[in-house]
């Protein structure tokens, strides 16, 4: 039970990922206890990316310095608006999808698969 409440201290986003089994709960503990929080959604994307063992994770999140992380992908949207990307899947439960642009210009996509779904998400944004 300690582990799923430590869980919690993970961003939306890695939450997401294990609540969809995209990573396990190996995966999850490792990244627990590093810091900062950029350092972990980094390594995450790895894990999607490379699919990362459980102990290269642990070796990563380890290293004081990790520069190949912050080489291997350039961050295109603010950790504030991933944030609401991974808190916008947990509410409609769906592959939402928030794209902005270098001038802030942007869309947000919310799929649905059936009348009823549609239905749903749009009563849960109150329209």
């Amino acid at each position: 039970m300690t582990n799923y409440v430590r869980l919690l201290k993970l961003p939306p986003e890695i939450q997401i990922g294990i609540i969809e089994r995209k990573i396990s709960m190996g995966h999850a503990r490792a990244l627990i206890n590093t810091e900062p929080e950029a350092k972990q959604l980094k390594i995450y994307k790895l894990i999607l990316e490379k699919d990362l063992s459980v102990r290269k994770v642990e070796e990563l999140a380890k290293e004081d310095d990790a520069p190949r992380l912050f080489r291997t992908e350039k961050t295109v949207m603010p950790l504030e608006f991933q944030k609401m990307q991974a808190d916008l899947r947990l509410k409609f439960g769906k592959k939402a999808k928030l794209q902005r642009n270098e001038h802030g210009l942007g869309k947000l996509e919310i799929p649905f698969a059936t009348d009823d779904d549609l239905i749903r998400i749009v009563d849960m944004l109150e329209l």
